[in-house]
């Protein structure tokens, strides 16, 4: 971090940002040091380099991350949590889509059915589709097909983009109608404000005595949700909340991407329809269950160096880890033995 803010063209006066920018440049000298490998390899003129975000930056303590001029960040369906970065490079990138912008509808989910395009394979899950032979007979839940499609034909620039939605989350949409992109968000969202162009700073607005980020809004242990305040009033202003109800707010991110302008009352068709449809694709939603959390990931979190992993029938998985120092080795100590004691306690 010390680094990372002394490179900086000015300073930043919250050690958070300090950590994040460090992140980001750790990450930027890991990018070029595999980008010079394949190249001095000669293996770059045929190699597709795609680089993405999962999501937007988090917004609250101790996070770190800057959307501005978006609203929100990570965890919020506002532009700024769902609106993330990507490009591709490399020599096998097609001369067509070489330095421009793709403004196509694109969801995380489609990597991996134009990878498979381009790897010439059926994205079908077929494992699936068998069964749900077994799944029919017996009337019970089917498993849903695989729901990327593939934007190598419009990245090529032999078509046009193939997305007319984004299915975001269980309260949000995002619809292609003509030029315009309407988004519908429903809800309670968290960290439901903007951000300026240097944040998080000391200015920066406060949410609550000595809080000049939001806090936390999805802490769970052992998945049960902890709330940052007995007060859901307290809490709202903590998160920095905003409550869109179930009729929803309704915006135009194609001309209005860092959603000022709510159109719920100019477009109540609109919003009553884009409603319905988040309904009907809720429907659909792929909600299994994961089983329990297990405490046994903690307790090989701690024997593998601090570092969370696979868990389960693992015992020489692992290369060894660095040796510990004696105050590490109290530390991870007293972590088993809280580790021991959660698993004891009824």
């Amino acid at each position: 971090p010390a680094a990372a803010a002394a490179a900086a063209p000015f300073r930043f006066d919250d050690e958070s940002r300090w950590t994040y920018s460090a992140l980001a440049r750790y990450m930027d000298d890991t990018v070029a040091a595999l980008v010079g490998a394949l190249k001095e390899r000669g293996m770059w003129s045929s190699t597709l380099f795609a680089f993405a975000s999962d999501n937007g930056g988090p917004i609250y303590r101790p996070g770190g991350a800057n959307n501005h001029p978006l609203k929100g960040g990570k965890y919020s369906d506002w532009e700024g949590g769902v609106r993330a970065n990507a490009f591709l490079a490399g020599g096998a990138l097609p001369p067509a889509a070489a330095g421009r912008a793709y403004d196509g509808l694109f969801s995380v989910a489609d990597w991996y059915s134009t990878f498979c395009e381009l790897a010439g394979v059926d994205p079908a899950d077929l494992e699936a589709q068998q069964a749900n032979e077994w799944l029919r007979a017996r009337r019970l839940p089917q498993l849903p097909p695989v729901d990327g499609v593939s934007h190598w034909a419009a990245l090529s620039g032999r078509s046009a983009p193939p997305r007319s939605e984004v299915h975001l989350s269980a309260q949000a949409l995002l619809v292609v109608r003509g030029r315009s992109l309407y988004k519908i968000v429903t809800g309670e969202q968290p960290y439901s404000r903007w951000t300026g162009s240097v944040y998080p700073n000391c200015s920066a607005p406060a949410a609550g005595p000595g809080v000049q980020q939001p806090l936390f809004a999805d802490l769970r242990v052992l998945g049960r949700r902890l709330s940052v305040s007995a007060d859901p009033h307290e809490e709202a202003a903590l998160t920095w909340q905003q409550d869109c109800g179930a009729a929803g707010c309704l915006f135009d991110v194609a001309s209005d991407p860092s959603e000022h302008a709510d159109l719920s009352d100019a477009l109540p068709a609109l919003r009553a329809e884009l409603a319905s449809l988040l309904t009907d694709r809720n429907r659909g939603n792929f909600a299994p269950r994961r089983g329990i959390s297990s405490l046994r990931a903690c307790a090989e979190g701690v024997r593998n160096g601090g570092y969370y992993g696979p868990f389960v029938d693992v015992a020489s998985a692992y290369s060894p880890s660095p040796p510990a120092t004696a105050a590490q080795r109290e530390r991870d100590a007293a972590s088993l033995i809280r580790v021991d004691m959660s698993r004891t306690r009824p």
